[in-house]
């Protein structure tokens, strides 16, 4: 194997070093070395160059315009889950009392039977029924939870636990578990929100 290796390379040096190869790799060694051939492959370099450059700062330009959008809506979305999500809260509370206390009277409508503030069962009713339907028109909080996932991926997992509290708070039939819930959801709203403002949540 040695040997044929050594015999090959003393056939292609002899082929170097003939006449016609040594005349050709002359010509060719002239040409490159031509002030004309080094100023043409030059002003190429320089324009790949520079068209490499612009592409890399626009590419940087548009980058960091992107992200600046992206932040800027993020902060907007904060301020609306941030008051929205405060408001949704405070008004659901007072929806959902009534809405416990009229399923625990349904079968007992007499004229003793009273809400806390005084009201009867049909008046109760009438303003649970408002109450509803102004709950709906102003954007729930748990609306906005798809959102939150989206402008803070990073934070998906506490806004799941977020929304499994909140569906317990709208389906639980007891005024003390109501109590429990709409504190837990008040706390995690906050810690929500002051994740959402600090810098790379998680």
């Amino acid at each position: 194997m040695k040997d044929e290796i050594q015999k090959q390379l003393l056939v292609l040096l002899n082929r170097l070093n003939t006449p016609e190869q040594k005349a050709h790799h002359s010509k060719i060694g002239v040409f490159l070395n031509s002030p004309f051939f080094l100023t043409f492959l030059g002003g190429i370099l320089i324009t790949c160059g520079s068209l490499l450059l612009e592409s890399r700062i626009s590419e940087g330009k548009e980058q960091g315009q992107r992200q600046r959008d992206a932040e800027r809506r993020q902060q907007e979305f904060v301020t609306v889950f941030a008051s929205g999500g405060y408001r949704s809260l405070s008004h659901s509370y007072g929806m959902r009392q009534r809405e416990i206390w009229l399923g625990q009277q349904q079968g007992s409508q007499t004229k003793e039977t009273h809400y806390v503030d005084g009201r009867s069962f049909s008046e109760t009713r009438d303003i649970y029924e408002k109450q509803f339907s102004e709950y709906l028109a102003a954007q729930p909080i748990d609306a906005l939870l798809p959102q939150a996932v989206f402008h803070f991926p990073a934070l998906k997992t506490k806004i799941e636990d977020f929304e499994k509290v909140f569906e317990a708070y709208l389906t639980c039939k007891k005024q003390d578990e109501l109590d429990r819930l709409i504190d837990e959801l008040t706390a995690s709203h906050k810690a929500l929100v002051r994740a959402m403002l600090t810098p790379n949540p998680h």
